[in-house]
């Protein structure tokens, strides 16, 4: 992690909670309109974002609902990612961030899988200006290179 000198913890991301809403591009180039919410809940020791891909004709290419929160096992910070778009729950593990020299939160970035003959997925939460949020898809599938595949940039509502 840039600039951290410890490991995150939800109550980091406490900044970006809120509403979201804005437009994007998925991996087969189709506009979509998204929405997002990051949400406490447990207390403020866990977050929960939903976050929704709605084709221009009214077609949803993806939903989800995510967790994140702390590993018990004490291996940081988890987002567990339960979408329309894979068959299971996909338990990612917090990978990297951005801090800026002000010490504000900018990027988190979560993955999932690693072995090459398997599904790998890197999601990436940006907040670049306090009311913005973007999110980024890079994935694979078996024997292909992770590349981002899709994204959306939504501002506060």
């Amino acid at each position: 992690m840039t600039g951290s000198q410890r490991p995150l913890a939800p109550g980091d991301l406490a900044e970006w909670i809120g509403k979201y809403e804005g437009g994007g591009t998925n991996h087969e180039g189709e506009a979509f309109d998204a929405a997002a919410e990051l949400r406490e809940i447990a207390l403020g020791q866990s977050l929960c974002l939903e976050f929704t891909a709605t084709g221009r004709t009214g077609e949803v290419f993806h939903t989800e609902v995510s967790l994140i929160s702390e590993d018990l096992s004490g291996s940081g910070l988890k987002l567990a990612q339960a979408c329309s778009n894979i068959p299971g729950l996909a338990v990612h593990q917090c990978t990297g961030a951005v801090v800026s020299a002000d010490g504000r939160l900018e990027s988190v970035e979560f993955s999932f899988g690693g072995d090459s003959a398997g599904f790998r997925q890197v999601l990436t939460l940006n907040r670049p200006r306090a009311g913005t949020l973007e999110y980024t898809f890079a994935w694979a599938m078996a024997g292909e290179p992770v590349e981002p595949r899709s994204s959306a940039t939504m501002t506060a509502v």
